[in-house]
């Protein structure tokens, strides 16, 4: 595990958090730790277009309450994507997730999960159900094609097609403009470096 150290700023406070890369099966994670060790850990799982990133405006509600580590998933911020589709099913990314957080702390945990994050995490809970203290799920329930009358996996593909083709902009106050309409928080610049790593130019 690679360690470097960073600062973090929230509200004028200054937080020193570690930067980590780990190695699992020849695969790269990428992360940070925020708080005390002695503190319960609290893993954010991030959603399917997101980053570790997405949590940073929880930071200052839950550091002096947990060890955070936040984990940017395989394919998304700084961790590269797997090589085999297979290595995708939940089972199986559990599995080397949890294999990551093992090199951080071996003692239970409780774990926030956003979107597909929530997904994972009740896997998680499913898999290693003696080490998962409780989950905070928010927005999941990714629903797949066999659970939904009349759907077929080749609707549900077509579907996802097309959302990709209509999430297409011409400049950044486009991109602004569409988040704003779904959140009611007063926007600011934190908030566009959140957003920003969702994006391809």
């Amino acid at each position: 595990m690679e360690l470097v150290g960073l600062i973090y700023k929230i509200k004028g406070v200054i937080l020193e958090l570690k930067e980590f890369k780990i190695t699992v099966d020849n695969h790269v994670f990428h992360g940070y730790e925020f708080g005390e060790n002695s503190l319960p850990s609290l893993v954010c799982l991030h959603g399917m277009t997101g980053d570790l990133k997405s949590f940073s405006g929880l930071i200052e509600y839950l550091i002096n309450d947990f060890h955070l580590i936040l984990l940017d998933n395989p394919g998304h911020g700084e961790t590269g994507p797997l090589e085999l589709e297979d290595d995708y099913r939940f089972s199986a990314l559990v599995n080397r997730i949890y294999r990551v957080i093992q090199k951080i702390t071996n003692k239970p945990f409780y774990i926030l999960g956003h979107s597909w994050g929530a997904d994972l995490a009740l896997n998680f809970a499913k898999i290693h159900p003696n080490k998962i203290i409780g989950l905070i799920l928010i927005d999941g329930g990714y629903v797949f094609p066999e659970h939904v009358g009349g759907m077929t996996k080749e609707k549900a593909l077509l579907g996802w097609k097309k959302y990709i083709e209509s999430s297409k902009y011409s400049s950044w106050d486009e991109v602004v403009k569409e988040y704003q309409d779904y959140t009611t928080k007063q926007w600011d610049t934190s908030l566009d470096s959140i957003i920003i790593s969702n994006l391809k130019r």
